[in-house]
């Protein structure tokens, strides 16, 4: 059992994945001052950091791009996604994803269109929900409803066609179900 001190500001979302190839997990941590840190599953060390802005939120690291080599898929309050290299918090690209918004929950990483390839599905608390291409951060589609969303969308095949429906709860109690075809 480990515990680390090196985080100042307050956690408001975790992950986990791997980052770098050894035997532990990594464990990454987004800040309310808005630092991304991995940290190594083995003993809590920190091994990389980056900020990426106030509020951050981060989800799970994975390789969405399927290169080969992880990411950490990251967003500031203000909307931008960062795709962060998993090794060393460099940056791979960003997008914005809205200007109106005051937090953004964790992009999630799934196959929504069924071709056996990962998208990005990130949803902004001014009501959108976007799609995004892992290796270029280019918007593939936008949804959007004006009511709040609080967390991110759920990714589930529940109709069993092999592309991951997008689920997400509206601030108003609505779940709505979105489908996405390339």
């Amino acid at each position: 059992m480990w515990q680390n001190d090196d985080i100042d500001d307050s956690i408001l979302w975790m992950g986990s994945g791997q980052a770098d190839g050894d035997q532990p997990i990594e464990i990454s941590v987004a800040t309310s001052g808005g630092e991304i840190v991995v940290l190594d599953g083995a003993d809590g060390s920190v091994e990389w950091r980056r900020s990426v802005g106030e509020l951050a939120a981060v989800g799970d690291i994975s390789d969405g791009d399927e290169d080969g080599n992880p990411e950490v898929y990251a967003v500031s309050k203000e909307g931008t996604l960062f795709a962060l290299d998993a090794t060393d918090g460099s940056v791979e690209w960003e997008t914005s994803l809205t200007t109106k918004t005051q937090m953004t929950p964790p992009p999630i990483v799934g196959d929504v269109d069924g071709d056996d390839e990962t998208e990005i599905v990130a949803a902004t608390n001014d009501g959108k929900v976007t799609v995004i291409g892992p290796d270029s951060g280019n918007v593939l589609a936008t949804y959007e409803r004006s009511v709040t969303i609080y967390t991110h969308p759920t990714l589930a095949d529940l109709n069993g066609d092999g592309a991951e429906e997008i689920y997400v709860i509206y601030g108003d109690g609505r779940v709505v179900s979105l489908s996405y075809e390339s």
